[in-house]
């Protein structure tokens, strides 16, 4: 029937806090979209009180950038939000301490609202994060998401140790190792065994993606986006980072390690470019070796310069997981970003306050996302290339990634 009459499932499917017209639910015994689900969520476990403004008349709409969070929640309790729904989020194992009373001044930014790039389409400096503009997560102290992405970084780097070096057993004797391999683990890359393990990189991004505070309220194609975006900027970073962490020889200047346990040099043909069964010397050098130097140049070099501590890289990679498929994400999943984001660099501040250079180390790691961005769109490029024209043979899983972008 039309005629513009609202049957029932149209009101069903509209938030009744913020009026959003999709992604609705039952949360809490209330009608609400996952943002606002989230916010009464995070609001009745943390135990926080807001005040607001302006006689607690604020308008709640979801097309806003502002926000009151006391008239918020009012509106929360108004539709039918229990509070006994609600229970104590834990972190790690541990449930997360209460806030105090957190008092208002103003509105605050809404979940839904973008996160701030310059006009050049540069990353944002660490300023543009105030308290003010997020909800918190429910975290034991203001390192616990940072610490959840250093964990995960620590269980990658065993994973690839257990599966790829010739001496896995010490990881029984020892703490997650700084690189997962030592010279005498590497083998010549192939494009061959490169193929053979590429799936190993997806598991691992795999995981990441499942395992990321906030997971659970994400919709499918906002987790999927996640992922494909954890597969393709990760295998950059990750051989980076690995290729400043292997102690090479002192003549193995201009090599690149893989993730797989394999190197090539990048500046001549000494290691990874002879001829194989399905791909020539002279087709690597013309495919493969103009990536390597790239990453080299754009990535290896800089992180050398700057020696990333595991802490750095961990809260770098998330940012820049963020900052690639931010554009892509629902509203919900934005607000997640958002929240991810501030408490990164929230952990970031608690890292360095030791330090004196603690400003421009984190300076350091803001401007470093900038370049991964043109390196990215290169290596979705060729990727691309491969596929098109039938270059390199690319297994079926890659395929359907590189399909999205």
């Amino acid at each position: 029937m039309t005629g513009g009459l609202e049957t029932d499932e149209t009101v069903a499917k509209q938030c009744s806090i913020c009026e959003s017209p999709s992604g609705a639910s039952s949360h809490f015994n209330a009608i609400a979209c996952l943002a606002c689900a989230a916010f009464f969520r995070r609001t009745v476990s943390l135990d926080i009180t807001f005040h607001c403004s302006a006689q607690s008349q604020c308008r709640i709409f979801y097309e806003q950038r502002i926000l009151c969070k006391s008239c918020r929640f009012t509106k929360c309790l108004e539709a039918g939000m229990l509070r006994s729904c609600v229970q104590k989020r834990k972190y790690n194992g541990k449930q997360g301490k209460s806030e105090s009373v957190e008092k208002i001044s103003e509105p605050s930014s809404n979940e839904q609202s973008s996160i701030p790039y310059s006009s050049n389409g540069t990353p944002p400096s660490a300023t543009h994060y105030k308290p003010s503009d997020f909800d918190s997560f429910a975290f034991d102290n203001p390192s616990g998401l940072l610490q959840h992405f250093v964990k995960e970084e620590n269980n990658a780097t065993v994973r690839r140790k257990m599966m790829f070096s010739k001496r896995p057993i010490s990881l029984f004797s020892s703490e997650a190792p700084l690189s997962p391999f030592i010279f005498d683990d590497l083998i010549p890359f192939t494009v061959k065994y490169h193929h053979i393990h590429l799936r190993f990189d997806q598991l691992l991004a795999f995981e990441y993606t499942k395992n990321l505070p906030g997971y659970n309220d994400l919709t499918t194609n906002d987790k999927i986006t996640i992922f494909r975006y954890c597969c393709m900027s990760f295998c950059v970073l990750d051989i980076a980072a690995i290729t400043c962490r292997t102690e090479l020889p002192e003549n193995h200047d201009g090599f690149i390690v893989y993730t797989n346990a394999t190197y090539a040099s990048i500046y001549d043909l000494s290691v990874g470019w002879a001829s194989e069964e399905s791909i020539t010397s002279a087709e690597k050098q013309t495919l493969i070796m103009p990536m390597g130097r790239l990453i080299y140049d754009r990535m290896v070099k800089p992180m050398k310069d700057i020696v990333f501590d595991v802490i750095e890289y961990a809260a770098l990679k998330a940012l820049i997981l963020w900052r690639t498929c931010y554009f892509e994400l629902s509203a919900d999943a934005k607000a997640v970003a958002k929240e991810h984001e501030y408490y990164l660099i929230k952990g970031l501040h608690e890292h360095y306050k030791p330090r004196a250079d603690g400003p421009e180390r984190l300076g350091m790691v803001i401007l470093f996302i900038s370049n991964v961005f043109e390196l990215y769109q290169n290596i979705i490029e060729n990727y691309k290339k491969f596929e098109i024209f039938n270059l390199i043979d690319l297994d079926i899983f890659m395929r359907e990634l590189l399909v999205q972008f």
